[in-house]
């Protein structure tokens, strides 16, 4: 299934500079841009986070990023 991407170019261009770098210690951050897609195709589509398509990776990476963002 493809996943149709709202992000641009241009707009990640303007949004990358604020995203979080990642932490000296510990694991890196799950790949940004593709996190910010999935929340746009949850909320797009009004699906449930088990229904994330495997494109925009791990549906549990994607929720607790947006619940640790949201705070």
């Amino acid at each position: 299934m493809s996943v149709r991407l709202v992000i641009t170019d241009a707009m990640w261009v303007r949004i990358e500079p604020l995203m979080p770098a990642d932490p000296i210690r510990g694991r890196r951050w799950a790949d940004h841009r593709r996190t910010l897609e999935a929340f746009a195709w949850k909320y797009r589509t009004c699906s449930p986070w088990r229904d994330l398509p495997d494109e925009l990776g791990s549906f549990q990476t994607a929720h607790k990023r947006l619940i640790r963002w949201a705070v």
